[in-house]
């Protein structure tokens, strides 16, 4: 889709959220940040999914993505999404995708066993989800176990890893990892 279309797509949905009703705006805020997010605007993604924490504390995309999003753009944030993370969880259960999530704010604050187990567990439940062996083979990687993390990492490739698969700000640490992980 091009850049055109896209800035109509927000343009719609921006006038669209003034003028539906909360429950409707709130879909529409999160769909909007969601675009945004995609296309590497990720503040105004911020504000989108906090505005829609602001009127449904609960609601699943926007605590997933905005714990997701924290984890990965700032360090210093890895508690708040852990926070935003485990309320996801609390409420709507332990679906693999929050799970993941949960995992990889784990890796970015840097506590590694947890997170190998978590992503273990979510693995098991979703055994062909490219994304659970990437996650896996980043945090094997970060405790040293290098030959494991390759390995992981090659089952994420035979799974359908791809570059279109991948999100902005993941994309950056699957490059890092791939680089790593062949130069070892």
């Amino acid at each position: 889709m091009g850049r055109l279309n896209l800035r109509s797509i927000e343009s719609w949905l921006e006038e669209a959220i003034q003028k539906q009703p909360d429950s409707t705006s709130t879909l529409l805020e999160g769909n909007l940040g969601t675009l945004l997010y995609k296309e590497g605007r990720f503040d105004e993604s911020e504000v989108h999914y906090r505005r829609v924490l602001a009127r449904d504390r609960y609601h699943l995309e926007s605590l997933n993505n905005l714990a997701w999003q924290l984890a990965l753009r700032d360090p210093s944030k890895t508690q708040e999404a852990l926070e935003l993370i485990n309320r996801a969880i609390e409420f709507h259960g332990t679906l693999t995708n929050l799970v993941g999530t949960r995992a990889v704010v784990l890796i970015r604050a840097k506590q590694f066993d947890q997170a190998l187990h978590e992503l273990r567990v979510a693995k098991a439940g979703d055994p062909v989800n490219p994304s659970f062996s990437l996650s896996l083979a980043w945090a094997l990687h970060a405790t040293g176990s290098t030959d494991e993390a390759r390995r992981e990492f090659r089952v994420a490739n035979q799974l359908g890893l791809t570059a279109a698969m991948r999100d902005p700000l993941c994309r950056r640490y699957a490059d890092a990892l791939r680089q790593a992980l062949s130069s070892n």
